[in-house]
C-alpha cells in the first residue's frame, strides 16, 4: 500500500512540476498567503536544525512517507560528519497548491568554514510539500540550478 501511495504521490508531484514547467500556475494574487507563509516558516526552521546539525529535528521537516525521505537522511547525515555548514534562504516565491500538494522555489546559499573540502554555493530548488499531521513537510524537489562561489564570495 505505501508503495502505490509513494508513486502514485510521486507521479502527482511530477504533474505538478510539469504545470509549472508550462506556465500554467496559481496567479500570485489567487495563492493563499497563509499557505505560502506557512511554506516559508518550514524552509527556515529546516534550515536552522540544518545549521544546528540535529538530524532528528531536520528529519521532522521531511514527509515520513516521502520517496526522498532515506536520501535525504543519508545525504545529512554525511554532510553533518565531514562539514561545518551555514545556509541561509536568499529568496523565497509561493509557487501554488493543487490538491493537497503546495509547491514553492527557493534560492538558498550554502557555506561552510574556511579550509573546509565543501564547495560553498546558491542551490535553485523547487520544493514539493505535503501535509503530515497537519503540518507541511517536504514531499520532493527538484533542483534547477547550483551556482559555486568563489573563494572571495563572488559567484
Amino acid at each position: 500500500m505505501n508503495k502505490t501511495r509513494a508513486s502514485t504521490r510521486g507521479g502527482l508531484a511530477v504533474s505538478l512540476l510539469a504545470t509549472i514547467s508550462f506556465g500554467a500556475t496559481v496567479p500570485a494574487a489567487e495563492c493563499d498567503p497563509e499557505t505560502g507563509e506557512a511554506l516559508r516558516k518550514t524552509v527556515e526552521a529546516s534550515l536552522m536544525a540544518f545549521q544546528n546539525e540535529n538530524l532528528n529535528d531536520a528529519l521532522r521537516f521531511v514527509h515520513s512517507k516521502s520517496p526522498e525521505y532515506a536520501q535525504f537522511r543519508g545525504k545529512a547525515q554525511h554532510l553533518f560528519k565531514a562539514h561545518d555548514v551555514k545556509a541561509e534562504l536568499l529568496q523565497f516565491d509561493y509557487i501554488g497548491h493543487e490538491r493537497e500538494f503546495a509547491a514553492a522555489r527557493a534560492k538558498i546559499k550554502t557555506t561552510a568554514t574556511p579550509g573546509s573540502e565543501f564547495k560553498d554555493n546558491i542551490t535553485d530548488i523547487i520544493y514539493i510539500f505535503d501535509l503530515e499531521d497537519g503540518r507541511w513537510k517536504y514531499w520532493a524537489s527538484t533542483l534547477l540550478g547550483t551556482e559555486f562561489i568563489g573563494a572571495q564570495g563572488a559567484l
